[in-house]
């Protein structure tokens, strides 16, 4: 199965190369800690769709009807994703809805 999620997710619309100014590995911190979000807070059957668009990267995962918050801590997770955000200088924002949560990243774009 392992194969199979990774080719999915190298199948993503995407264009071929996001040109940023950033450290790898925040950059990495980010991005695995919004899917591993994504994916506790979405539930058994959640789905997670990622698009780049207009500088905008946007990971959003649907949100079960009537499914109870899945909440540990004190918003870490949220404020963790600031943190890493804020170190390279990008602007994130949290928007979280009745049917999907949408974690929205603007990265400094290369020049």
């Amino acid at each position: 199965m392992r194969g199979c999620i990774e080719q999915c997710l190298l199948s993503l619309d995407l264009p071929e190369r996001l040109e940023v100014v950033g450290n790898p590995q925040l950059v990495m911190l980010l991005i695995n800690n919004c899917l591993a979000n994504a994916l506790f807070h979405g539930g058994p059957d959640c789905r997670i769709s990622i698009a780049f668009a207009q500088g905008h990267l946007n990971i959003v995962n649907i949100v079960q009807a009537g499914q109870p918050p899945r909440v540990q801590g004190f918003a870490h997770g949220q404020n963790l994703l600031l943190r890493l955000a804020q170190a390279m200088r990008w602007d994130i924002a949290f928007h979280p809805g009745a049917t999907q949560y949408r974690v929205a990243i603007v990265p400094t774009q290369a020049q």
